[in-house]
Order: structure tokens, then sequence, then C-alpha cells
């Protein structure tokens, strides 16, 4: 549950961050969101990958503990 809150606070993060970089901003601000934007999506990306195995982990589980 603490990694779909945070991928949820991480996805607004973006998004707003996307929002940011679609209005007129001094250089300095783009590229500082745009590296932001970059760290944002890497975590997220790597949260997702974690969050698919671990799926997929309780899913064998369960199948293997299921009566037959």
């Amino acid at each position: 549950q603490q990694a779909e809150q945070r991928m949820q606070a991480l996805g607004d993060e973006r998004s707003a961050l996307e929002q940011r970089l679609s209005t007129p901003l001094p250089p300095a601000d783009i590229a500082e969101a745009g590296r932001r934007l970059k760290a944002v999506g890497d975590e997220l990306d790597a949260l997702e990958d974690e969050w698919l195995r671990l799926s997929g982990e309780i899913e064998a589980i369960e199948q293997a503990t299921a009566p037959a």
C-alpha cells in the first residue's frame, strides 16, 4: 500500500510538473522542472516494476496454496 501511495503522489507531481512546463518559464526554471520530471519518472518506473514483481509473487503464492 505504501508503494501505491507513493506512485499516486509521484503521478500527481509529474502532472503538476508537466503543467508547469506548458507555461512560459525562465530557462533555469525549465531546466529544474525538467530534471525533477526525469527523476520523478525514473522513480515511478522503478516503483511500478517493483509493484508488478510483488503482484506476480503474491499471485504465484495464492495459486500454490489454492485448494485443488
